[in-house]
């Protein structure tokens, strides 16, 4: 028995009992798994919330951008005030349209410097999703249909059209068939320049392709105000009309016209929208500030977890290893009469609990790896159940983040090898006493043991 090395001893008896060995390297495993999850868990949720703050702030800021560029601009709508990036507005599900002739009303009116219609539509799939506490409906949206005037005169004065075009060109004055598209649409449909893109049993000549850093606008099909109206069955009506006004002077004088001719018409000026900004703008910093809470609150859980796995851990090898040294009680009076030293009786038995846990944090590493995400969502609250609760509107309401991509926790190598690490570092450490206990253990007491 001395000739053998101490590592060849441990793995000769850890082999001797296999099931046992067996079933504590399952727990173990799982318990790793959890270690190596929830910073995975803690790490994928940060990553959502800073996602979430920079398009908050990227769609806030260019909101603020165009209201600035369009301060002659007055908007006329059937229903709620909107502007052409209001997202929570595309994510209704019926957008009232109004009457057409009313254009040409409006052109005729003191102070009025242009007059220009859109028709807009969103498709895509009504989704519903179910928490604990309430039901929200949201739109997953797949394009927007946008009818606009094909008039590069407007366009330049105006910016009907994107400006950051990343494949082929705006469409021309009155080429009706063509259409400009959003990166989103072009990537869904794999279509480019100079493909054809059916839309509603209607073919059209892919002209153009842009870019944006609103993932709604590059959702976006831009094509001739006709031929939107005559593909959405809508001839003779729009979404929206944009009305300029001369100067600024004028455009409290037209927008107060445009309320008494048509008071059952939305009208909204540059300072409505202005203040509709900051309105958003206040709702958005409560919104980050709560994730902010919820974020925190989440990291204790975390850290909770973190420890009653640690401790589990340890313990799991602590009494496993003192069992196996009250089963071996005989077998170590054999060790010691042979001419064992305490300090390799001690060795041995911390190696067979470093070597138990170091299969355990290896079997724990790969459950982690596939079944972080499954993990992670058991043991910690979920950002997006928090989010629902803190804007749902009498159990039901929309999800503005509902487009928002998920992050899913992946750990990384160097999250598992540490997992691994702690994994053997446990183990050691709980073989500790036992072996202790075992290397103080007397020849002629083992030797009598039962």
């Amino acid at each position: 028995m001395m000739r053998l090395g101490v590592l060849t001893r441990a793995f000769r008896n850890i082999s001797r009992r296999k099931v046992r060995v067996l079933l504590v390297v399952i727990a173990l495993g799982f318990s790793i798994a959890v270690l190596i999850s929830v910073p995975a868990g803690i790490k994928a949720n940060q990553d959502i919330t800073q996602a979430m703050t920079e398009k908050y702030q990227e769609n806030l800021a260019h909101l603020m951008e165009q209201i600035n560029r369009t301060a002659l601009q007055i908007y006329v709508t059937a229903g709620m005030p909107s502007t052409p990036n209001n997202q929570q507005l595309y994510q209704t599900f019926q957008i009232p349209l109004i009457n057409e002739s009313i254009v040409d009303e409006i052109r005729t009116l003191d102070g009025v410097q242009d007059v220009v219609p859109f028709l807009m539509k969103a498709f895509g799939e009504k989704k519903t999703e179910q928490t604990a506490t309430s039901i929200y409906t949201y739109m997953d949206i797949y394009y927007v249909i946008q009818g606009v005037p094909f008039n590069s005169t407007l366009d330049d004065l105006y910016f009907l059209f994107p400006c950051d075009i990343i494949e082929g060109r705006k469409p021309y004055d009155g080429e009706s068939d063509a259409v400009l598209i959003g990166l989103n649409v072009s990537r869904r449909f794999n279509v480019g320049a100079g493909d054809t893109l059916n839309i509603n049993g209607t073919d059209f000549r892919v002209v153009g392709v842009f870019r944006s850093s609103i993932d709604l606008e590059e959702k976006m099909v831009y094509m001739d105000l006709r031929e939107a109206q005559k593909i959405l069955n809508a001839e003779g009506k729009v979404e929206q009309i944009m009305v300029v006004a001369k100067d600024l002077p004028s455009v409290d004088k037209v927008a107060n016209e445009l309320k008494a001719k048509y008071p059952d018409l939305a009208v909204s000026t540059y300072h409505e929208q202005q203040h509709t900004a900051e309105s958003m703008q206040r709702q958005y910093e409560e919104m980050l500030e709560k994730l902010s809470v919820h974020l925190g609150q989440i990291q204790v859980t975390a850290n909770q977890v973190t420890l009653i796995s640690l401790i589990a851990t340890g313990s799991m090898v602590l009494f496993t290893m003192l069992y196996t040294v009250r089963e071996r009680t005989k077998e170590i009076g054999i060790m010691k009469a042979l001419g064992f030293t305490n300090w390799n009786v001690m060795a041995q038995f911390v190696l067979e609990g470093a070597i138990i846990s170091l299969i355990g944090g290896i079997v724990g590493a790969a459950i982690g790896s596939v079944g972080a995400p499954m993990l992670a969502t058991l043991v910690l609250p979920q950002l997006r159940s928090n989010l629902e609760m803190l804007s749902s509107h009498g159990g039901h309401s929309s999800a503005p983040w509902a487009s928002e991509p998920s992050v899913v926790a992946s750990p990384d190598m160097q999250l598992i090898l540490a997992g691994i690490g702690v994994a053997v570092l446990l183990g050691a450490l709980g073989s500790l006493y036992p072996a202790w206990r075992a290397s103080r253990t007397r020849p002629v007491e083992a030797l009598r043991h039962e």
